[in-house]
């Protein structure tokens, strides 16, 4: 029994050495970044399954998280009436407005992950304009918006589906599919 027991603490021994040595060697592995992918996003549109509509949108970005991230943004501003004030100097009064961004706009950020895996950050936002309704006594646009902030673990060269988001005005369905490809 006694031999039993110093067999097991040698072993346990033994296994918390090497369990310490492959951590250091872990630790002491640098992580190669600064590595360029080009990230695919493909945004599809669905009508009870069956796909109507599809756009892509690529870019260049590199796995350093010190060098920030991406933006890629592609639509219209439509004006916002937010204000108005008489002038001084007629009768006419003066609007004010803001702009509103209205279209895709992808927010990414890529980074290592463990083994071949990457971490991919970001926001997909799709936004549309509505055409003007008689009932908006307003007369002001009415916008839609779909928005998906991801934080997903991806593999190089496999397409990954970040998000389904169903509209909740029709049986369309909005589908984010993004592919990172290494850049030689």
């Amino acid at each position: 029994m006694m031999k039993f027991m110093r067999w097991m603490t040698t072993a346990s021994l033994l296994l918390l050495s090497l369990c310490a040595l492959a951590q250091e060697n872990k630790e002491a592995r640098p992580v190669k970044t600064n590595i360029p992918y080009k990230l695919t996003f493909v945004i599809s549109e669905l009508q009870d399954g069956k796909k109507i509509n599809q756009r892509t949108y690529v870019t260049i970005l590199n796995d350093d998280e010190r060098f920030g991230g991406t933006k890629l943004k592609s639509g219209s501003r439509v004006p916002i009436i937010t204000g108005s004030y008489a002038g001084t100097s007629s009768d006419k009064p003066i609007t004010q407005m803001q702009y509103l961004d209205v279209g895709v706009n992808i927010e990414a950020r890529l980074s290592p992950g463990e083994g071949d895996w990457l971490n991919l950050n970001g926001i997909v936002e799709i936004s549309s304009v509505l055409p003007n309704e008689q009932n908006n006594p307003s007369g002001q646009p009415i916008l839609r918006q779909s928005r998906q902030d991801f934080h997903s673990l991806i593999h190089p060269e496999k397409p990954t589906i970040l998000a389904i988001l169903d509209d909740v005005n029709s049986t369309r369905t909005t589908q984010i599919e993004v592919t990172a490809a290494r850049q030689k």
